[in-house]
């Protein structure tokens, strides 16, 4: 028997806005940003569709590095840290903010 994959590994969602109010918390009148490119410590990509949101599949538990590519942001500048670490459990879903 073999183990399932999708239980054996996490999934990384995410959304990246415009955050108007530099508060960490999109509300709904702040703009999401289509397009921008994340990349994940194993040679990952991940491009952020029309409403912001973007994902990681079958990332092995551990740590893991997640960077937001300024370069993708369209003359856009990054508030906060565009690098995050990550903790990932077997089979658990994981929100990157």
């Amino acid at each position: 028997m073999t183990a399932d994959r999708d239980l054996s590994t996490s999934t990384v969602l995410g959304r990246v806005f415009c955050d108007s109010n530099w508060d960490g918390v999109q509300i709904g009148s702040e703009p999401r940003v289509f397009g921008a490119r994340l990349y994940a410590g194993m040679g990952r990509i991940a491009t952020s569709d029309a409403a912001g949101r973007f994902h990681f599949t079958r990332i092995p538990p551990g740590s893991h590095v997640f960077k937001l590519d300024s370069g993708s942001l369209a003359g856009g500048t990054i508030i906060g840290e565009a690098t995050r670490l990550l903790v990932l459990s077997e089979g658990l879903p994981m929100q990157l903010r």
